[in-house]
C-alpha cells in the first residue's frame, strides 16, 4: 500500500508553505513517527512526521514553495512489511580456507579525529532522542551535548538548551559553521539575489509597518550596573541548579522596563484618533536576532511575573 505524505493544514489563512528540508533521503527506510521533513509558512515552522513506516519516495525537493495539501511525497508501506518479513537466511557452512602465507604487517593507521565537522555530536547514551533542529545546530556549532543539561519532557535537550549554553560559552570557544551554500537567481556580475522564506516576508512586513505606524525614539545612557551585577552573582549558582540554565541580565532589563512604565504611564501608550490609550499592563516585546532574521517574542503581562 502507498500512503500519500501532503503538506499539512497551519491555519485557515495559510495558503501555502516553503519545503524547507528533506530529513530523509530518497528510498530510505522510514519508521512511523518519524521526523522526515519540515516546512516553513509566515506564521510557524513545523516538522512533519511519517504516518507509517515504509520506503520514501520524494516527489517535490526542498527549497520549493508549495500549496497547502500538495502531496509531496509517498511512502510505500509494503517495502516496511517485506523487510520485516523475510529474515536473513544464515549462510552456508563453507570449509575453512587454506591459510595463506603470512604478510607483513601493515602500518597502524592514524588514529581519525573524534568528531569531524560533518558528524554529529556526542549525547549522553541514555538521554531521550534529540530532534533534528538539535541535531542540525549541535552539528554546526560543533557542541558536546554531554555537556548540554535537556529542559523538555524527560530531561530531553531542546533547541532552547543549545542555545543558552551557546549563550553562556565565550565566542571563541564555538566554532563557527561554514556559510551555507546558496541558489542565486541569474542576475549581473556583482550581485546576489536569494528569494525570501515566507516568514522572512512576514518579518520585513512587521518591521515596515512598525516604522511607518511608531514615533521611532533611541536614547543612548550610562548606568552603574554594580548592584545588579552583585545580585546575580549571589545567585547565579543556585538560579543554575533550579533552573538548568543561566541568570543573565535580560531579567533585569525586563523589571526595570516594568518600573519604568508604571512611573511614566505615558511611555505605555499610544494615540488613537483623537485619544490618548494608556495601559494598565505591561507586553514587554525582546529583540532576538536568528539564522532567520529578527523576531520580537513578547512577555504578556511582565509586571505579573
Amino acid at each position: 500500500m502507498t500512503i500519500e505524505i501532503k503538506v499539512p493544514s497551519v491555519g485557515e489563512s495559510v495558503t501555502e508553505a516553503l519545503l524547507a528540508e528533506w530529513y530523509q533521503t530518497d528510498g530510505a527506510l522510514v519508521q512511523k513517527g518519524e521526523l522526515i521533513f519540515v516546512i516553513e509558512t509566515d506564521k510557524v515552522t513545523l516538522e512533519v512526521e511519517a504516518e507509517a513506516s515504509g520506503r520514501l519516495e520524494i516527489l517535490v525537493a526542498a527549497g520549493e514553495t508549495v500549496a497547502i495539501g500538495t502531496v509531496v511525497g509517498r511512502i510505500d508501506t509494503d517495502a516496511a512489511e517485506a523487510a520485516v518479513a523475510s529474515p536473513e537466511k544464515p549462510a552456508e557452512a563453507a570449509p575453512p580456507p587454506e591459510p595463506a602465507p603470512a604478510a607483513p604487517p601493515a602500518p597502524e593507521p592514524e588514529p581519525a579525529p573524534a568528531t569531524t565537522p560533518l558528524s554529529p555530536p556526542a549525547a549522553p547514551a541514555d538521554a531521550p532522542p534529540l530532534s533534528p533542529a538539535v541535531r542540525r545546530l549541535a552539528t554546526e556549532k560543533q557542541i558536546d551535548l554531554t555537556q548540554v543539561q535537556g529542559t523538555g519532557p524527560g530531561g530531553r535537550i531542546t533547541k532552547g538548551d543549545v542555545v543558552l549554553f551557546l549563550e553562556a560559552q565565550p565566542a571563541a570557544a564555538v566554532r563557527a559553521p561554514a556559510p551555507a551554500p546558496v541558489a542565486p537567481a541569474a542576475v549581473s556580475v556583482g550581485e546576489r539575489r536569494v528569494a525570501m522564506t515566507p516568514i522572512r516576508k512576514r518579518i520585513a512586513q512587521h518591521l515596515l509597518a512598525a516604522k511607518q505606524n511608531t514615533a521611532m525614539l533611541t536614547t543612548f545612557n550610562e548606568i552603574d550596573m554594580g548592584r545588579a551585577m552583585d545580585v546575580r552573582a549571589t545567585y547565579k549558582e543556585a538560579f543554575q541548579k533550579r533552573h538548568g540554565i543561566s541568570l543573565g541580565f535580560m531579567s533585569f532589563f525586563v523589571r526595570a522596563c516594568v518600573e519604568a512604565l508604571k512611573e511614566v504611564p505615558e511611555i505605555n501608550a499610544f494615540i488613537e484618533g483623537n485619544d490618548i490609550v494608556y495601559h494598565d499592563h505591561c507586553h514587554i516585546g525582546i529583540a532576538v536576532g536568528g539564522k532567520k532574521g529578527l523576531v520580537v517574542p513578547v512577555l504578556r503581562h511582565a509586571e505579573q511575573m
